[in-house]
């Protein structure tokens, strides 16, 4: 793998991380419980998305000078949720598959679309981010890239 690639799949994995918090409401601080397949398609609801959206953007104190690039933003994880619920919607039609290649394609599938939907977050939060002040940019720090967790572990920085 080149380094241009793996850098790239790094700041996928990134964007992919943020847009997943937001997504499915973990970008609260607090550790959120095991959920059902079913609260996670309800995560992917436009409903929900937009009321995640709106408290970030309140916790944010998003001034009227950036929403033009918080509107980006907003508008980048509403299509990353509807990208994510017509694949969803589109696996359950199709059934569980037994073949192993079908299986690997579908994975394929998968990783494709989490790259282009962190893709798409991350070229609308960079010009947000640029625009943030210090406290703003804290704020984004815990409610965005909340602690990893690992097989249960909380990683420790360090």
């Amino acid at each position: 793998m080149s380094f241009k690639t793996h850098q790239r799949l790094k700041s996928a994995a990134l964007a992919t991380g943020l847009a997943l918090l937001l997504v499915n409401g973990a970008a609260f601080a607090a550790p959120q419980p095991p959920r059902e397949q079913g609260a996670s398609r309800a995560m992917m609801d436009p409903q929900r998305v937009d009321q995640k959206l709106a408290s970030l953007k309140s916790d944010l104190k998003i001034t009227e000078a950036q929403t033009p690039a918080w509107n980006g933003v907003a508008d980048a994880m509403r299509a990353n949720a509807n990208a994510m619920r017509t694949a969803a919607e589109a696996r359950k039609a199709g059934g569980a598959q037994s073949d192993a290649l079908k299986r690997l394609e579908a994975m394929d599938a998968r990783a494709k679309l989490r790259a282009q939907s962190a893709d798409r977050l991350l070229t609308a939060f960079r010009p947000l981010y640029a625009q943030l002040n210090d406290e703003q940019r804290q704020v984004a720090a815990q409610k965005l890239v909340a602690p990893h967790h690992k097989h249960g572990v909380e990683k420790k920085a360090g």
